[in-house]
């Protein structure tokens, strides 16, 4: 559903923009050793190709270019790995989405009988509000288990209903385009949450600029941000997945259909 090269232009988005705020936050806590060291690099890698035979020079060059290409889309798969730690936020928002659409209860029943217990689970996973609640639900050995548990499942019901929708011959352009928007959005909501938890530690190398309670501050939004921008992204998927089984499920069993 997404080519091998549309994965890579958003790992080299996510990897790109990750090093632009990791460039820009050096820069602000010590400008002097940013451009002294993007100077000593530059040199070193001027004198290093000068040194080499001009005969394979064009192949070392585009070498280095094919490594540092790399090195930016390996920063983006990371980015994308690390940011399956917003499942626990995503599992609590696909809950809701279930509540909100009772059609699903019977869609499971009647076409995927052997994933109502992943429903059943999903379900049952615990909000986040008010927190103390939701840490009562997942504290203790017993209740982390069962909370991953539910985790899984989750995962499960979600890759399920995305098959469902490939295999139902519906046009999965809409669904392709929000699975790339919301990985894209993970990615970056984990740079951000980055960004800003250096913003929040390192607030005393930023007190020069202004007072460090303002970079503090500056970090918790930035990690709110982040929070939003991927659970809003996040919500259209969810939201164009149930639409499109919903859809292909009524085609299938309305008898005045096509």
């Amino acid at each position: 559903m997404l080519g091998t090269g549309a994965r890579y232009a958003e790992y080299g988005i996510t990897g790109g923009f990750f090093l632009l705020t990791q460039a820009l936050i050096l820069g602000l806590a010590n400008p002097g050793l940013l451009i002294s060291g993007a100077h000593s690099f530059g040199g070193l890698l001027k004198e290093g190709v000068a040194n080499i035979p001009d005969e394979a020079k064009p192949a070392v060059q585009s070498l280095l270019v094919a490594l540092a290409l790399l090195s930016v889309f390996i920063i983006g798969l990371v980015l994308e790995v690390i940011g399956s730690v917003f499942m626990i936020y995503e599992a609590n928002l696909f809950r809701k989405r279930l509540e909100m659409n009772q059609w699903v209860a019977k869609f499971v029943d009647a076409e995927l009988p052997d994933y109502a217990e992943d429903y059943t689970a999903v379900l049952g996973v615990p909000g986040f509000w008010p927190p103390w609640k939701s840490w009562k639900k997942r504290s203790g050995a017993f209740g982390n288990m069962k909370f991953r548990k539910g985790w899984q499942r989750f995962r499960r019901f979600e890759s399920v209903l995305i098959a469902r929708v490939l295999t139902s011959g519906a046009k999965t352009e809409m669904l392709a385009e929000q699975i790339s928007i919301y990985r894209m959005s993970r990615a970056i909501g984990t740079a951000l949450y980055v960004v800003g938890s250096e913003f929040y530690l390192g607030s005393a190398v930023f007190e020069r600029i202004l007072p460090g309670p303002v970079f503090q501050l500056i970090g918790i939004l930035i990690v709110l941000c982040a929070t939003f921008i991927t659970l809003g992204s996040y919500s259209r998927f969810a939201n164009m997945l149930l639409s499109l089984v919903y859809a292909s499920w009524k085609r299938q069993t309305d008898p005045l259909a096509g």
